[in-house]
């Protein structure tokens, strides 16, 4: 049974949303949630739809809103939410919970764009963890615009996946080089498995000349072996992997702020 409290909220998010559109585009929308209302199987079609009605442009917020929106998403404020994004947000809230099996084809036939989205949004329902299959799948994919949906300022892994199923999402993320230190909770939710996973594979690509990202080592702080930190020390070093080692060492602080620097140098 749902939490009337948290249907309460779902209500309040999706009228707070709706409210950000006016004209043409305000009207679209009203009439495809009317069309949902009759018949919620015509969900993948509205969805498809968005790119052409709503536009890309980039939504402002204000304090209130903004506390509410966290309150739901915890990473509201630091992801970025366009029109068409919301547009499509609300269609999905706008999907009874009785009809997940509605969402799921929408996975089936969505685009890349659309499936992003999906996944980005899924936060946002009810009974979101009722999509922890779904969302597993996702994590299969190569494409970098869905693992960032997947990974990047997504409360969703953090508060759904298994250990098993988010050590799986961070490789992902390793094996196509996509940015760490947007990973919400990922200093939470580090663990000894993970930080195994990540030696090994450091062994590998120093075996193969290969270097690094230096992201990787925040997995494994906390965890490192006296073995690796000596391997780690007689390397070449680059300055911010020198800065790393120094963290690792414990000889200066390990920060959000800090791993957040070095991931934006592996963007540089």
């Amino acid at each position: 049974m749902l939490d009337n409290n948290k249907t309460e909220q779902s209500t309040l998010t999706e009228k707070l949303l709706s409210d950000k559109f006016e004209g043409k585009e305000a009207e679209w929308l009203a009439s495809a949630l009317a069309k949902l209302q009759e018949k919620s199987k015509s969900f993948p079609l509205l969805l498809s739809l968005v790119d052409r009605k709503i536009s890309d442009d980039t939504l402002s917020w204000t304090p209130e809103e903004l506390n509410h929106l966290n309150g739901v998403y915890p990473t509201f404020e630091s992801t970025q939410w366009t029109k068409k994004v919301i547009a499509s947000t609300i269609l999905l809230l706008a999907i009874p919970t009785a009809d997940k099996a509605i969402i799921e084809s929408a996975f089936e036939t969505a685009e890349m764009e659309e499936s992003a989205i999906l996944y980005k949004s899924l936060y946002f329902l009810r009974e979101a963890e009722s999509f922890i299959k779904r969302f597993e799948e996702g994590i299969r994919t190569n494409m970098d615009h869905v693992v960032d949906a997947l990974s990047a300022n997504n409360p969703f892994p953090a508060q759904y996946l298994s250990q098993h199923s988010w050590n799986q999402l961070i490789l992902k993320n390793i094996f196509t080089e996509r940015p760490l230190y947007r990973i919400y909770q990922l200093d939470e939710r580090k663990n000894e498995d993970l930080a195994g996973i990540a030696t090994d594979f450091i062994y590998e690509r120093w075996s193969a000349h290969r270097q690094v990202t230096p992201e990787i080592w925040r997995l494994i702080q906390g965890y490192q072996s006296e073995k690796l930190m000596q391997d780690f020390e007689q390397r070449d070093k680059s300055d911010i992997e020198e800065r790393v080692f120094a963290v690792l060492s414990g000889r200066a602080e390990s920060t959000p702020s800090f791993w957040q620097e070095v991931g934006l140098s592996t963007q540089a």
